[in-house]
């Protein structure tokens, strides 16, 4: 929401399965810059914030053989992907 000052669209969806789940999460916003790695500690295209937060999520993920990934297209949007893998 953040990424779309001006409104826009954001959709979430969640494909389960017995030993996966993928979360997808779209947004029709301002888009993240080539050049910024979101996943380096302390990058980040917003006024406030630390910069910690999706590096945070990437390693949680990893922890549990999980996995997120984005596309992203500058003034169009951002489209999210994590897998989250079952431990049971």
């Amino acid at each position: 929401i953040e990424a779309m000052p001006s409104g826009g669209n954001l959709k979430v969806e969640i494909y389960p399965d017995r030993q996966n789940a993928i979360i997808e999460i779209t947004d029709t916003g301002m888009g993240i810059p080539e050049d910024v790695d979101i996943f380096e500690p302390f990058a980040t295209t917003k006024d406030k914030g630390t910069g910690l937060g999706l590096m945070v999520v990437r390693q949680i993920l990893a922890a549990h053989n999980g996995s997120i990934s984005y596309r992203s297209k500058r003034g169009e949007g951002t489209g999210w992907r994590a897998r989250i893998v079952s431990t049971g």
